[in-house]
């Protein structure tokens, strides 16, 4: 039943993912509220991302890795502070490694 709605919320998102990409002029002729869709599916992105916990951390991971390393101009433009992502970073690392220190697990 798990597996089930996993690829029940897969789909729904792949959906609106697809209807989100199709010119406005057909979402209005279709009667369809192109914001109420893209705030639909930015519902199921969230919840989707925490039924797949893994899958989101290391995506947040990596996204924190680029964004530190990213080149200095582009990080001014976008106005990323890259030692806010550094540090971040750092306490990723830092906090299981104290949790495994403190509480022996």
């Amino acid at each position: 039943m798990q597996y089930l709605m996993k690829v029940l919320l897969v789909v729904i998102v792949l959906l609106m993912a697809v209807a989100i990409n199709i010119p406005a002029e057909y979402m209005k002729t279709a009667g369809i509220d192109v914001t109420a869709l893209k705030g639909g599916l930015l519902a199921c992105v969230v919840v989707g991302l925490f039924v797949y916990r893994a899958l989101a951390m290391m995506i947040f991971t990596l996204l924190l890795v680029f964004g530190a390393n990213m080149p200095d101009e582009l990080a001014e433009l976008w106005g990323i502070d890259r030692r806010l992502l550094i540090g971040t970073l750092v306490l990723m690392v830092a906090m299981p490694i104290y949790h495994r220190l403190r509480w022996g697990y």
